[in-house]
């Protein structure tokens, strides 16, 4: 783990380094978005997997469900790491939005 340019050996405390895996270090960088309500498992999920693009509450949702099976999490995990399902731009979401006041 980098701190101030300096290696600081782990010392077993606290969180995961950043390196741990991809999708701590993006909780790491980017912070964690908030938990659902009574998850039947951690349900911690990254704010952004770029800093770019946003990852949907839908991971946070799913991913601390009951009806969700235990082996879907990892695979959920690394949807969302890839940023291929569950990250959304406010600039899309905006045309979106103004694309469907159009049609209406």
């Amino acid at each position: 783990m980098q701190r101030g340019g300096n290696h600081a050996p782990n010392d077993g405390l606290g969180a995961a380094d950043a390196g741990f895996d991809p999708f701590t270090a993006a909780q790491n960088e980017y912070g964690t978005l908030p938990g659902g309500e009574n998850p039947v498992r951690p349900d911690d999920a990254p704010r952004s997997t770029n800093g770019e693009g946003r990852v949907s509450q839908t991971v946070v949702t799913t991913k601390g469900a009951q009806v969700t099976p235990d082996e879907f999490v990892p695979l959920i995990e690394k949807r969302d790491d890839e940023g291929r399902v569950f990250v959304y731009s406010r600039q899309q979401q905006r045309r979106d939005a103004a694309g469907d006041r159009a049609y209406l």
